[in-house]
C-alpha cells in the first residue's frame, strides 16, 4: 500500500476574545453566579464581599439585590433596599416576604 503524503501541519492562531480581552467578564459572571446560588447569611456575605473584593459593582436586577437582603453588612443591605425600591415601580417584587421582612427592619419602612 502507498502512503498518502500528509499535508503539513499549520499552527493555529487562538486570539483572545475582543469582548473580554482579559477574562473579567467570565470572572464577573462566575461570582455573580455564586452570589445567586448561595444559600445563608454567612454564605451570601462571603460571595457578594469576594465579588466586591474583585472590583465589580452589584447589578441593579432583583435577583442580586435580594439577594443581597441576607448580608450581614447593614450598609449594604440599605443600599440593596434602595435599590429594590426602584425596580418595584416597574416590577414586581420576588421573595415577597423576605422582602418586607427586610424593609421592616431596616427602618420601619412599609413596602
Amino acid at each position: 500500500m502507498e502512503e498518502k503524503p500528509r499535508a503539513p501541519r499549520t499552527a493555529r492562531i487562538v486570539s483572545p476574545s475582543v469582548q473580554d480581552p482579559d477574562g473579567r467578564l467570565a470572572e464577573r459572571e462566575r461570582l455573580l453566579s455564586r452570589i445567586l446560588s448561595s444559600e445563608g447569611r454567612g454564605a451570601i456575605t462571603r460571595a457578594a464581599d469576594l465579588y466586591r473584593r474583585a472590583g465589580f459593582d452589584f447589578p441593579i436586577e432583583q435577583p442580586v439585590q435580594l439577594q443581597l437582603l441576607e448580608h450581614l453588612d447593614e450598609a449594604l443591605v440599605r443600599g440593596a433596599i434602595d435599590a429594590l425600591r426602584g425596580i418595584v415601580v416597574s416590577e414586581p417584587p420576588f421573595k415577597r416576604p423576605i422582602f418586607e421582612q427586610r424593609l421592616k427592619r431596616a427602618g420601619g419602612v412599609n413596602p
